[in-house]
C-alpha cells in the first residue's frame, strides 16, 4: 500500500522486492567473480605444469601445449558466464520474458474465443 502522504512512494512489499531483485544481482556478480579467480589460478598452475613438462622436449613442438586447449575452452565459459551477467543489467529481449509468455496466452486464448463465438 502507498503512503498517504506521498502516494508515489513505493511499499514496503516494493521495496522488499526490489531489495531481493538487487541482492539477487550482486549474488551473480560474486558468483561471477568468483568463478573468474578460479579460472585465473587453475589455468596458472596448469601452464606452469605444461611448461615444466615441456621445458626439456622444446618449446616448438605445438602438439605437447595442451594448457592452451583447457584455457580456451574454460574461457569460453567464463566469457559466457560474465556476458550472462552484464546481460542482466541490460533491456530484457522481449519474448524470452515470463511476462511477453503470458500476455502471448492471454492474446491467443482471446483471439481462440472470438474465433469459436463467431
Amino acid at each position: 500500500m502507498r503512503s498517504a502522504i506521498n502516494p508515489l512512494a513505493p511499499s514496503a512489499a516494493e521495496r522488499r522486492i526490489r531489495e531481493l531483485v538487487i541482492r539477487r544481482r550482486v549474488e551473480r556478480q560474486a558468483e561471477f567473480f568468483r568463478h573468474l579467480l578460479f579460472y585465473l589460478v587453475v589455468c596458472a598452475l596448469l601452464w606452469a605444469i605444461n611448461l615444466w613438462q615441456i621445458r626439456d622436449i622444446g618449446f616448438m613442438r605445438t602438439d605437447r601445449w595442451w594448457a592452451f586447449i583447457v584455457t580456451a575452452a574454460w574461457g569460453i565459459g567464463v566469457f559466457t558466464h560474465g556476458l550472462s551477467v552484464a546481460m542482466s543489467r541490460l533491456p530484457k529481449v522481449p519474448f524470452l520474458s515470463l511476462d511477453w509468455e503470458e500476455k502471448k496466452v492471454r492474446e491467443l486464448m482471446k483471439h481462440d474465443e472470438e474465433v469459436n463465438a463467431r
